[in-house]
């Protein structure tokens, strides 16, 4: 999925493009960058996790957490069963 800084694309266009990247893949991981300039791009992210920030980690098209709680997970040992989807 790609987007381009001030590309001009409508709310509705990116949210489906958000949404066909989480349910698509079993792993997403969205991050700081090109991206996270574009307002209706946060929006939709924070239409699925209600975060506004990034980055955030889909698994199983679930909302699992930004770099706090991957961190945590992985001191857990919890962070490769969370990537597998278990």
């Amino acid at each position: 999925m790609t987007f381009q800084p001030n590309q001009g694309l409508a709310q509705e266009e990116v949210t489906e493009r958000v949404d066909r990247a989480i349910e698509d893949n079993e792993v997403v991981l969205f991050m700081k960058g090109t991206l996270a300039s574009i307002d209706e791009f946060r929006t939709a992210l924070s239409a699925h996790s209600g975060w506004e920030t990034t980055p955030q980690a889909y698994v199983d098209g679930e909302f699992v957490g930004g770099s706090d709680v991957l961190a945590e997970l992985d001191e857990r040992g919890e962070l490769e069963s969370t990537l597998a989807g278990q």
